[in-house]
């Protein structure tokens, strides 16, 4: 090899380790910028479950069970021990006080976070439990709507293809339910409308 093709050579691989490099500190710098996003994230989380967790303690029971289930809802994409936690405290204390409606939606949170789980029949089992008939119109268009998800998740844990079948059968029954429950005109009802086009009509 003559010196001009070598060094044509190692001029090659030089610039080829640079552009390597660069792209390697260009994608590190995106990763520090996620971390770094990330972490404010979760610091405004926590400050969030602080303030909630600080006025629980001097609220009337039934001031608590709102707290409960907003500390559920930050929780629930967060850490599961600790939604299931505030799921059981609402359970508990609207059965004591005998709140029908914050008891029936504990349940359907319940059965939510069983789905997440993978705990599929027990979810089932808990949305099973609930008469539709005693539900607000909030409270069906919760049930529902669990109840879609539910199949939704289960059916990709299913083998056999009949049951996939009738799950998802169930899906679009459950979504059409709460599309019915849901106010027309509503930024939700379209979401639910398109979401039934996209997954049932192509």
């Amino acid at each position: 090899m003559s010196m001009r093709r070598l060094l044509t050579f190692f001029i090659a691989i030089v610039h080829t380790a640079w552009i390597q490099v660069s792209a390697d500190n260009q994608y590190l710098q995106q990763l520090d910028s996620a971390i770094s996003e990330r972490s404010r994230i979760m610091d405004a989380k926590e400050k969030v479950l602080s303030d909630l967790r600080s006025n629980i303690v001097n609220q009337s029971k039934e001031d608590r069970l709102k707290l409960y289930e907003q500390m559920y809802q930050e929780y629930l994409t967060y850490r599961y021990d600790s939604a299931l936690v505030y799921v059981q405290r609402s359970l508990n204390l609207s059965k004591e006080l005998g709140n029908a409606t914050y008891f029936q939606r504990a349940v359907i949170n319940y059965a939510l976070l069983d789905a997440r789980g993978g705990l599929y029949s027990e979810a089932a089992d808990f949305l099973h439990s609930i008469d539709i008939n005693t539900l607000n119109d909030t409270g069906r268009y919760e049930y529902y709507n669990a109840h879609y998800w539910l199949y939704m998740n289960w059916r990709n844990y299913v083998s056999d293809e009949e049951e996939k079948k009738r799950m998802f059968k169930r899906m679009e029954i459950n979504l059409l339910n709460a599309i019915a429950c849901e106010k027309e005109g509503t930024a939700n009802y379209y979401y639910l409308k398109g979401e039934h086009q996209y997954i049932f009509e192509n």
